[in-house]
């Protein structure tokens, strides 16, 4: 086995051949796809426990979308997405649920928070949901 594919395996968090593309449709009564947006097209990179990762792009690019893949909050169209040597991009609605509760921070550039809780009680949400039981 190689060092680069020895170190691959080690990863924590390891994309390969990831694409995910949206329809362009026309036609308002009768829509038909015309063409597909290649947000995400054959992206493929790994990142190992304690680095740091910065997404740089024009407007556009899909940094988004590949964040809610890496999130589980969106399937890829194509290829694997692997958290701690575990295939993640397939699982079933608890599974993704159980890893943004239990591993996954994310802070949205529009995150919703809830009005009626404080800024510290908006950020406890899912240890409150997690000793309910619930998640």
């Amino acid at each position: 086995m190689t060092e680069a594919v020895t170190e691959q395996s080690k990863a924590l968090v390891r994309i390969s051949n990831v694409k995910k593309y949206f329809p362009v449709k026309a036609g308002l009564i009768l829509s038909r796809n015309v063409g597909d947006v290649r947000a995400v097209d054959d992206v493929s990179f790994f990142i190992n426990r304690g680095e740091t990762l910065g997404l740089v792009g024009e407007s556009g690019c899909g940094k988004s979308t590949l964040l809610h893949l890496l999130g589980t909050l969106d399937a890829p169209d194509q290829g694997e997405i692997h958290f701690e040597s575990n295939r993640i991009d397939n699982l079933p609605n608890a599974g993704r649920e159980l890893l943004r509760n239990k591993y996954f921070g994310m802070i949205f550039q529009f995150y919703h928070l809830l009005p009626e809780l404080t800024m510290l009680e908006n950020v406890l949400v899912p240890m409150m949901i997690a000793e309910d039981g619930i998640g």
